[in-house]
């Protein structure tokens, strides 16, 4: 197997991931938190509002500058 079908292979599986605990969270009496919830808890303090721009920053940087 090459590398690139192993790096495939292994975002498809977090992908697979993601949509699980998506659908988790949306279950009646699910302890997981939603999308919307847990951007809401990271912004209430101000090093999470620190780390949410950093965080768009590399990803900005990283995915569309070239």
């Amino acid at each position: 197997m090459s590398s690139y079908a192993v790096g495939v292979a292994g975002y498809v599986l977090l992908l697979v991931l993601l949509f699980a605990l998506i659908a988790l969270s949306h279950r009646d009496g699910s302890r997981v938190a939603r999308g919307g919830q847990l951007l809401l808890s990271i912004r209430r303090s101000r090093f999470g509002r620190i780390a949410l721009v950093f965080a768009w920053w590399w990803v900005g940087w990283h995915l569309f500058v070239r």
